[in-house]
This record gives C-alpha cells, sequence and structure tokens, in this order.
C-alpha cells in the first residue's frame, strides 16, 4: 500500500508541482528560502504527503484489513483522478465537464484494474520511485535548484585601507522622468517639492534611461552594469553586481523587492551599528508552502486554470505609525486594497490617514552615522500601480474597472478623459512617494549622514500612458514616458544642484559608484562612469518585454535620444500653480477648475435628466469603510457639457463624459482627499453656457 501510495502522489502531486516551481525561484528567493533550507522543503514535499495520505489505510491494516482495502482503493482512485485532472488540462482541453469526465473515467479504469490485475498493482508500486525521481529533478536540473547549490556567491576582494563614504540608494518604481517635469524642462517644485529640493544639492541625469520596461530585467542591468538577461533576478544568476561589489568595503543594509540579486551573509535589513534583523530577514518557509499548497489546489480543480508566477511581489504594508485610529472603524488586524497592476497594498490598521510603508520606516531606523562605511539601499514599490493613495498618504478604494490599458477597454469610446484620470492617478500616488522621499531625507540629514555620503535617487522605470498600449509597453511609441525615468545623484560633499544632459543609461550606475568609491569591479561592466567623459553620443537602447508584468525578454529597441525625451506637455494633465489642489490639473483639463470650492445649490440653473452613481452606498451610508478614490457612473438624458460633483453641498471634482460599454455617457472623476467619510450627500450636475444643470440621482435599472 505504501509503496503505491508513494507512486500515485509523485504523480497526482510531487511531480507536477515540483515541475513548477522549479521555474519559479524567485518565490524561494523572496522568502529566504535557499540552501539547507530549500533541500528539506524538497525532501518534505517528496515524502510527507504520501505518509500523510497512506496512514489511513496503513493504520486500519492492522486492525481490519478489509476496511483497510476499501480506503485504500478509494485513496488510489482519487489520485487518478486528481492526475487526470492534470492531464487533461495539459492537454489543452478546456472543458470543466470533459476534465472531470476524463478524471472519473481514468480513476474507475484503473480501480478495475489495480483490483483484478496483479500487473497492474505491480506498475503503481514502480511509480515508488517517481517522487525521488522528480525531487531530483527539482534539485539538480531546475533553476530553482540552483538555490540550493548555489546558496552562497561570492564577493570582491578589496585589500586596502582607503576611508570610503556611505552609500544611500532609493530605487523608486515606476515613476517615469515626464512625470515629475514642469513646463520650463527642470522638476516642478509644486508636485515634487522632495525631488526638486534635492536637486538643488544634487547632480539631475535628466535624460536617463533605463533598460527594461520591467522591474525583473530592469533592476538587475542597473545593479550589474550589464544588459539584462532572460533569466529571473537571482543572485544565482547575476552573481556578480552592486552588493558583491562593496561588501567588501561596507556594511549591507538592504531591503529589495521583488528582485533578489543580495544573497551573499553580509546581507541584512539591519544597520552598521546593528540591532535586531527585520523580518524580511528570516526564512519564511510557511509562505513557501502555503503558496505551494494554493497552487496545487488549483492544479486538480478542474474548472480552474492556475496562474503560475511568484514573481510578481509588488506589495507594500502600509502603517500609520502609531495615529489612532477612528472610533467608528471597525478594528481589522489587515485590511487590503487590491487593483490591476500586481499588486496589494496591505493595511495593518483600519485607519487610511497618514500612511507610511513599514519597509520604509524600518529602514530609516537602520540609518546612523557610523565608524564603518555602510551601503544602504531600499527598493520601494511605489509609485507603481494599482494606484491608492492620495498626495497626504490617505489610502482609498480604487474604482473596479477604467484601465485604458487592458484589451477590453479598446472596445470602448473611453477618449482622452479616461486617460487623463488614469495618469492624475499616478500622479497623486506620485506625490505620496515624493512625500516619503522627504521623509527619508529628512533622517538623513537628521542622523548626519547625508552631507558626506552618495546619496542615489532613481527609479527603476517608467509607465506606458500612450493610447492603445499596455502600462508596462516599451515600444518606438511609449519610449518617453517608458524609457526614461529619474537618475539623481548628490556625490559627497555636493552643496550645489546641476542638469547634467549627458546621455545617461542605467547600466552606469554601478561604474559611477565604483568611481566614486575607487573600487575596481573584477567582472567586466557594458556602462561607463557618469564622471568621464560622455562618449556614447545620443545612441540608446532598451529592451522590450512580453507577457504579464513583461516576463519575458525580447527585442532591443535602438533610439535617438534627443527625440525621444519627454516634455511636460506630453501630459495628460496639467500642471498646477502653488496653493492649488492636487487634482487642478485634471479638473482645468474638464473645463470645471473654476467650480470647485462653490456651492452647487447657488449655481444650479435648473433640474433635467437623471445621474447613477457606481456603489452608491460607499458614499452615502458606508461609515468606517477604506473611502471611494474616484466617482463613476452614467448621466441619462442630460445636456452637453462636463459633469460636476458636489459633496454635501461643495464642488470638488468632475469630468467630462466618453461611451463604456452599453454606457453611451458615462463618467467618473477622482476625489480629493478627506472628502468621503461614508455619510455623505452627493449631486451630480452638467456645467453649460447657463449654468449647472442639476441630475435626480437614480438607482440603476
Amino acid at each position: 500500500m505504501l509503496l503505491t501510495t508513494l507512486g500515485l502522489v509523485g504523480l497526482a502531486l510531487v511531480q507536477p508541482v515540483l515541475s513548477t516551481l522549479g521555474e519559479n525561484p524567485i518565490l524561494f528567493a523572496s522568502n529566504n528560502v535557499t540552501g539547507g533550507s530549500l533541500f528539506l522543503f524538497t525532501v518534505a514535499i517528496m515524502v510527507v504527503p504520501a505518509l500523510v495520505i497512506w496512514l489511513p489505510a496503513g493504520v486500519t491494516h492492522r486492525f481490519h484489513p478489509p476496511v483497510a482495502q476499501i480506503i485504500h482503493l478509494a485513496t488510489v482512485a482519487i489520485l487518478v483522478a486528481l492526475t487526470g485532472v492534470q492531464w487533461s488540462r495539459s492537454a489543452g482541453i478546456d472543458s470543466t465537464f470533459l476534465r472531470t469526465a476524463i478524471a472519473v473515467l481514468l480513476a474507475a479504469g484503473v480501480v478495475v484494474a489495480y483490483q483484478k490485475r496483479h500487473e497492474a498493482r505491480e506498475w503503481t508500486r514502480y511509480l515508488a520511485v517517481m517522487p525521488l525521481l522528480a525531487g531530483a529533478l527539482f534539485l539538480f536540473g531546475s533553476e530553482t535548484g540552483d538555490l540550493w547549490r548555489q546558496s552562497e556567491v561570492s564577493v570582491s576582494s578589496v585589500a586596502d585601507d582607503i576611508e570610503r563614504p556611505d552609500v544611500v540608494m532609493l530605487l523608486l518604481d515606476q515613476l517615469p522622468t515626464r512625470s515629475i517635469l514642469d513646463e520650463q524642462g527642470t522638476i516642478d517644485p509644486v508636485r515634487f517639492p522632495a525631488l526638486a529640493s534635492f536637486a538643488e544639492s544634487a547632480t539631475w541625469y535628466r535624460q536617463h534611461t533605463t533598460m527594461s520596461a520591467a522591474t525583473s530585467f530592469a533592476v538587475p542591468a542597473l545593479l550589474t552594469g550589464n544588459d539584462p538577461k532572460p533569466v529571473e533576478p537571482l543572485a544565482t544568476n547575476y552573481p556578480d553586481n552592486l552588493f558583491t561589489m562593496l561588501a567588501p568595503t561596507h556594511h549591507l543594509t538592504v531591503y529589495e523587492a521583488p528582485t533578489k540579486l543580495c544573497a551573499i551573509a553580509a546581507c541584512t535589513t539591519a544597520g552598521p551599528e546593528g540591532g535586531d534583523r527585520a523580518d524580511s530577514d528570516r526564512r519564511d518557509l510557511g509562505a513557501v508552502i502555503d503558496q505551494t499548497w494554493t497552487l496545487w489546489l488549483d492544479r486538480i480543480r478542474p474548472d480552474r486554470d492556475p496562474q503560475v508566477g511568484f514573481g510578481d511581489d509588488f506589495t507594500e504594508t502600509v502603517t500609520n505609525e502609531g495615529t489612532p485610529a477612528p472610533a467608528e472603524a471597525e478594528p481589522s488586524p489587515t485590511t487590503t486594497a487590491a487593483g490591476s497592476g500586481g499588486g496589494i497594498i496591505a493595511l495593518t490598521d483600519p485607519n487610511t490617514s497618514a500612511l507610511k510603508p513599514a519597509r520604509l520606516l524600518d529602514f530609516a531606523d537602520t540609518i546612523a552615522a557610523s565608524e564603518r562605511s555602510a551601503f544602504y539601499f531600499l527598493h520601494l514599490v511605489l509609485p507603481h500601480s494599482p494606484w491608492h493613495f492620495h498626495p497626504d498618504g490617505e489610502l482609498y478604494t480604487p474604482p473596479s474597472f477604467l484601465n485604458p490599458f487592458i484589451p477590453e477597454s479598446r472596445d470602448n469610446d473611453l477618449g482622452d478623459w479616461v486617460l487623463t484620470l488614469t495618469e492624475q492617478r499616478h500622479l497623486t500616488q506620485a506625490q505620496y512617494a515624493d512625500a516619503l522621499v522627504g521623509q527619508l531625507l529628512a533622517t538623513l540629514v537628521e542622523r548626519q549622514v547625508y552631507d558626506d555620503a552618495m546619496v542615489v535617487i532613481m527609479a527603476d522605470h517608467g509607465i506606458s500612458l500612450v493610447p492603445e498600449t499596455e502600462q508596462a509597453e516599451m515600444s518606438p511609441v511609449t519610449l518617453s514616458s517608458m524609457a526614461y525615468s529619474p537618475l539623481l545623484i548628490k556625490y559627497p560633499g555636493q552643496t550645489v544642484g546641476e542638469i547634467d544632459d549627458r546621455n545617461a543609461m542605467s547600466i552606469d550606475l554601478v561604474p559611477t559608484i565604483a568611481d566614486v568609491l575607487e573600487i575596481d569591479p573584477d567582472w567586466a561592466i557594458r556602462g561607463s562612469s557618469l564622471l568621464a567623459d560622455d562618449g556614447r553620443g545620443d545612441d540608446k537602447y532598451a529592451f522590450q518585454t512580453e507577457g504579464v508584468f513583461g516576463k519575458e525578454l525580447k527585442d532591443r529597441i535602438d533610439f535617438d535620444g534627443p527625440s525621444t525625451a519627454p516634455a511636460a506637455a506630453d501630459r495628460w494633465v496639467g500642471p498646477i500653480e502653488p496653493g492649488e489642489p492636487a487634482l487642478m490639473g485634471s479638473h482645468r483639463r474638464a473645463g470645471i477648475d473654476d467650480l470647485i470650492g462653490q456651492t452647487f445649490d447657488e449655481l444650479v440653473d435648473r433640474t433635467a435628466g437623471e445621474a447613477v452613481i457606481d456603489e452608491r452606498a460607499l458614499f452615502e451610508s458606508t461609515p468606517g469603510a477604506i473611502p471611494p478614490g474616484v466617482i463613476v457612473g452614467e448621466v441619462r438624458n442630460a445636456p452637453p457639457g462636463p459633469v460636476v460633483i458636489a459633496v454635501d453641498g461643495i464642488i470638488v471634482t468632475g469630468g467630462t463624459r466618453y461611451r463604456h460599454g452599453e454606457r453611451l455617457d458615462a463618467f467618473s472623476a477622482m476625489l480629493p482627499s478627506g472628502t468621503i467619510d461614508g455619510t455623505n450627500t452627493v449631486q451630480v450636475g452638467i456645467r453649460t453656457p447657463d449654468g449647472i444643470v442639476g441630475l435626480e440621482i437614480v438607482d440603476p435599472t
């Protein structure tokens, strides 16, 4: 019985699961499950499920052999049926009914043969080697197995007594240069005061471009100084990198996400003055087991096609740093707000205001002046979509659709307004990220690290806001918003800002840091130091990607720098003046900016037509919930003109109209921070040359 169970569990669970996990090493690397712990996990998968499944029949056999035989036959049937579901899916059968039918018929046939034919029973016993073979292939023949065989990466050797400065590197995610520009081509001090202030004492490489639109390729390129490779972003695939270069000379405080290039023993999340290691340093075998269990459950369900891919770890846990929760809010240990783009924001407190990423707070706590040089690295997964934040850190619930970049949206006449709204949401979250940048810079000054350190603030890539393209698409038409991303470097002792328009590329970062620190990297680097003469001319290049979040590296795109450089005029959302609300740029585009802040009833000329508000209860009768950030609906039998929206009698937002699906006259608009508490009164009107035409709010029919 045990040998048969081992063999069938090998077919139904061990082989398919380990085969899939072997192609997804990032799951193990991101949870620090490498080396010996990875080996133990593999052995457990090979043995433990079979023992647990065999146990009922095995124990019963000692007391009631006939009952044990029935239990064993049922076990055989179930395991064969589960194998049949997976085989039918692999054969390309999409029908749930056919998958189920095949599984049932296969199970019945095998059980009958098992009972009547000695050869069938012998064959199932021979299958007992299946878990061993699957485990061996996983450990010795898969990309994940490299994490066991190469669990420690060598470091560079630097034998000198040179006193080197600290290096602080903040890597933002999905922030194009186009978003931070003002009309003069400098960093917009109204929307991005922290970056603008930092630029006053740093060198801004305004023409900097990334190597890829996908984090999994862009980050390895900037951390190695070389072109990306079509492999997972792991230290085993990129053993020579910035971390191994600095390990001999600097204490390493490293907060990576979602890449894992710092796999040497020197990598820690503690500061140079010591302290406890953060949770992200500890091996999280439980998370691996949980995701493995979920994967297998998806594989054995005939009605589901599992989505495999564990590298889309675009997650930040946020906290309000001890701010008391509102009395009316229901306590909740974790609240999540999900949206398109591959990320989930996990909220550790029901108060949704003044939120900050927990990783940023942990990172800031490690910063300290020390006798030993330190390298502080934080990849903050912001302002990456999905967009949930107002500039002041208030969390909002995003709309359930209105993504102009998904294929379904291309069948609708969304017009310019939804693109404007999309960019506005991106900009408000980018402003939130800028506020976090300011807080980190203040910490560096307060801890007396800033002046003498080399401080790098950059983004890994931009985002496409071009119609008829994907958000993460690198192509000739998206270069200005996707390839160009900010790079600002404050060199040690630098006090005067400078704009450098040389042809900078992300592969130039490592040789520049090496130049400043007087380190000679011991691997070949394609990039060039930004302190050397600019010998690249205007020629740039980047790499296309394909698949969900750009999982596949594709063709190289060569392009000319000056002709593709971004400008503020390229944006859908215009500038805002000092003192204006964050949404005024989109309000100005809609033609309602002069109405913001006015009393709705005083401007209503007449009432005609109707308006439907989606999820109306969130606005009017849901206190304590995460407030909606976008109001969506449709108008009916209304005169032409933009929609204006008032909350509690005051006009706060609005936008133009468009067709979406069956809605011929849809509207949507972003709401300002602090507008909605769940007990509000919402009014909708249309701006006409004669004033505002009020609309009756009705339920959808």
